[in-house]
C-alpha cells in the first residue's frame, strides 16, 4: 500500500514537470526579430548593424510590430526613402537558418514608412496616427538606442 502512494506521487509529479514544460515550450516563439540601424559601406553599399540590438523577447512587442505591419495602407513611393532608412526590422528563424522579411522604416513624427518586398519589386506602406504607429515608435527606439 505505501508502495502504491510512492508511485502514484511520483507519477503526479512526473506529470507536473512535464506540463510545466510543455507550457513553458509552447510560450517560446519559433521566429526573433531583430530591429538593427541601417549604415553605409565606403563603396555606397549598404548594411544593416545589429551589434547594440537583441532579438525582442517580450511578446507584446514581437506583436505590436507584426500587427502595425499589418494595419499598414499600400502608398506610392514617398520621397523619404530616397534616404537612408532609420531603422531595419528582420524576421527570422535562426536555427532553419531562414530569413522570412528584411523590412526598411523611416520614422518621421507623423508615420512611419515600412519598404517590403525586394529591390526589383518594392512596395511602400505607411502606418499612420494609431496606437501601434507609436509603440512601433517606441519599441525603434528602445532598440537602436545604445
Amino acid at each position: 500500500m505505501k508502495m502504491k502512494k510512492i508511485l502514484t506521487a511520483i507519477f503526479v509529479i512526473v506529470l507536473i514537470i512535464s506540463n510545466a514544460y510543455f507550457i513553458y515550450e509552447s510560450q517560446k516563439s519559433d521566429y526573433e526579430i531583430w530591429i538593427g540601424v541601417p549604415v553605409k559601406g565606403e563603396d555606397d553599399s549598404a548594411a544593416v548593424d545589429y551589434q547594440k540590438s537583441k532579438p525582442i523577447k517580450e511578446k507584446e512587442d514581437r506583436n505590436t510590430v507584426l500587427f502595425s505591419l499589418l494595419q499598414a495602407r499600400s502608398i506610392e513611393k514617398p520621397e523619404i526613402t530616397e534616404q537612408l532608412a532609420d531603422a531595419v526590422i528582420t524576421i527570422s528563424d535562426p536555427q532553419a537558418n531562414i530569413s522570412y522579411a528584411q523590412i526598411s522604416l523611416w520614422v518621421d513624427e507623423s508615420s512611419i514608412i515600412a519598404e517590403t518586398g525586394d529591390e526589383e519589386l518594392p512596395d511602400y506602406k505607411e502606418i499612420t496616427d494609431n496606437s501601434y504607429a507609436d509603440e512601433l515608435r517606441n519599441i525603434i527606439e528602445k532598440q537602436t538606442s545604445p
